[in-house]
């Protein structure tokens, strides 16, 4: 089991000042109670001068690039979808088929689309006290059990 913790915000700050100041790589490990090759590696990935919010942008960038993109995030296929629920009144079962039908398989499952209903409604926004998308299927979006 690993013990290590990724550099917070606040320790790339610390890393920032403490290199204005001129401290040495382990100085600055020995201070951050960190190891000296994670400083090093952590200043030498910036490019010209270290800054701690642009190194700070760049692990953020870097840590949401390293997931497997969630299946709806595309745009078009989560339009139609949408659409499919709401003006031809399918079941998300019929969707899954059809697409299958059309394509010769499907990148995802009705079990994948209730999911995301559930989960956050497709992308769409809800109306004041109503369940949203859920609405349009034929189950009216009465609640799981």
């Amino acid at each position: 089991m690993s013990h290590y913790n990724q550099l917070t915000a606040i320790e790339r700050g610390r890393i920032e000042s403490f290199i204005q100041l001129g401290l040495s790589f382990h100085e600055i490990a020995t201070r951050l109670n960190r190891s000296v090759s994670t400083i090093s590696r952590e200043i030498h990935r910036c490019t010209k001068e270290y800054k701690a919010l642009a190194a700070q942008k760049d692990y953020l960038k870097r840590r949401k690039a390293c997931r497997r993109p969630r299946i709806f995030e595309n745009a078009e296929l989560r339009r139609a979808v949408i659409n499919a629920i709401q003006d031809d009144h399918w079941s998300p079962e019929q969707i899954v088929g059809n697409y299958q039908r059309a394509n010769g398989s499907s990148p995802f499952s009705f079990i994948t689309i209730y999911r995301e209903i559930h989960r956050n409604n497709l992308g769409m926004p809800k109306s004041h006290g109503a369940r949203g998308i859920a609405r349009k299927l034929r189950h009216r979006g009465k609640t799981r059990h």
